[in-house]
């Protein structure tokens, strides 16, 4: 055998085995790989679900805003502040009446003491 062809055949047993060697370590990435890519796409897929969800929650928090806040809570906020406002104007204006008629309950109170007096003294 001639020099060329020992260092063929060398070439040739020194392929197999690196060949050897590394089948297994692509067999376990190409493995690895295709689970990866099935990962991702099941987190594709949440993604998307949770998207739709999102979109259905922000849907509901629209129609209980609008429900909640405009149709209830304003109006009777409004209906409130109506009701509150009319009262206290009417105690505001009636403020001076009340002041006035309990000036003149104390007048009659003294007057009624000074007839009790009077009263008191001829009997």
């Amino acid at each position: 055998m001639t020099d060329n062809e020992l260092l063929m055949a060398i070439s040739e047993i020194v392929d197999k085995k690196i060949n050897a060697a590394v089948q297994p370590i692509k067999n376990n990435m190409n493995a690895t790989y295709g689970n990866i890519n099935q990962d991702i796409r099941a987190i594709n897929d949440e993604m998307r679900a949770t998207k739709v969800e999102i979109r259905a929650i922000k849907v509901e928090m629209r129609a209980i805003k609008v429900d909640l806040l405009e149709n209830n809570v304003l109006p009777r906020l409004s209906s409130m502040e109506e009701h509150y406002v009319a009262t206290a104007n009417r105690y505001i204006n009636s403020t001076e009446a009340i002041e006035s008629i309990q000036s003149d309950v104390d007048t009659l109170k003294k007057v009624v003491r000074e007839h009790s007096e009077k009263l008191q003294k001829i009997s």
